[in-house]
């Protein structure tokens, strides 16, 4: 069964899907510094937004886990860091010490939206 995209982007919530006025406070200010490609995740009892990863950010998740196996894990942490807007950091990683599959989810996620991203400007170019 291949990989589906589980995150939206947050243009395309709901009002349904915004579980909470923090969900849309973050969203709102997440939008407010700059961030328009920004994805929701619906986690269980969690929200996680997450920006699109830039070349930069995508290449190095790539190389890293090219390289060796026992790599992608800790890359792949790495890149959701990297990428989450929402909760912050501490939050996030307190979240990812009881659940550590989550940043594998956001990372995953992540990938696929910049391979998509990157599809999309080739073909435009």
């Amino acid at each position: 069964m291949a990989n589906e995209i589980q995150s939206v982007h947050v243009d395309e919530l709901s009002p349904e899907r915004l579980r909470s006025q923090r969900l849309a406070d973050a969203i709102a200010k997440a939008k407010a510094s700059g961030i328009d490609n920004l994805y929701h995740l619906e986690a269980g009892e969690f929200d996680v937004l997450f920006k699109a990863p830039d070349e930069r950010l995508y290449h190095r998740a790539v190389g890293k886990v090219s390289e060796e196996k026992g790599k992608a894990p800790q890359a792949l942490k790495e890149l959701a860091l990297a990428v989450v807007v929402h909760p912050d950091l501490d939050a996030f990683r307190a979240i990812l010490a009881k659940f550590p599959g989550l940043a594998m989810k956001v990372a995953n996620d992540a990938m696929a939206i910049a391979s998509l991203e990157e599809a999309t400007f080739s073909r435009k170019a």
